[in-house]
């Protein structure tokens, strides 16, 4: 039973250069054979396992979640996005759009100084007066964002150069 999610998984897990095991260890499974029957389709990725199995796959949490909900349970990814639609605008949702299909995909981290500059020029270059807005009150709280690589908008972290990184499982196939 080969679903859209499982071949998804199967083609990650394959170009991660990981084991099945060190897989395993990472999103909290003592047994390795359970990442093969993921990988194969025989067994449903656990909602709960999705962040741990995103990061060390190196990819965006929400990306995972949102391909295995919409297998597992596409009526449940339906009311989640239209409920989360509401905290968004229609600009925004547009603007977004437009950015996924340019870059094919989904959008990549936001991690350097330069990525940021473009960025701002850009938000300039949308707006009329040809100077970025002022942070909405609506995002005045951007402590989501804090952290190895990422200052608050405008203000740059001191390793600003240098994308954030997560741990990963080292790459022997011992």
């Amino acid at each position: 039973m080969n679903k859209p999610l499982h071949q998804f998984l199967a083609k990650r897990i394959d170009e991660s250069g990981l084991t099945h095991r060190e897989i395993a260890d990472a999103i909290g499974y003592s047994r390795s054979n359970i990442v093969a029957m993921i990988k194969m389709g025989e067994m449903r990725l656990p909602i709960s396992k999705i962040p741990a199995l995103a990061d060390v796959l190196g990819m965006e949490r929400v990306e995972l979640l949102r391909l295995a909900l919409a297998e597992y349970q596409p009526e449940m990814l339906e009311t989640i996005n239209q409920v989360i639609r509401e905290a968004v605008s229609e600009n925004e949702r547009r603007l977004l759009a437009e950015l996924r299909k340019m870059i094919g995909g989904s959008v990549p981290a936001l991690a350097t100084a330069k990525q940021r500059e473009k960025l701002k020029a850009l938000a300039e270059a949308l707006t009329d007066s040809g100077q970025a807005p002022p942070p909405s009150p609506r995002y005045a709280d951007t402590t989501a964002m804090q952290g190895p690589g990422f200052g608050s908008w405008g203000s740059p972290s001191e390793d600003e150069d240098d994308p954030p990184s997560r741990p990963r499982p080292s790459k022997s196939k011992a």
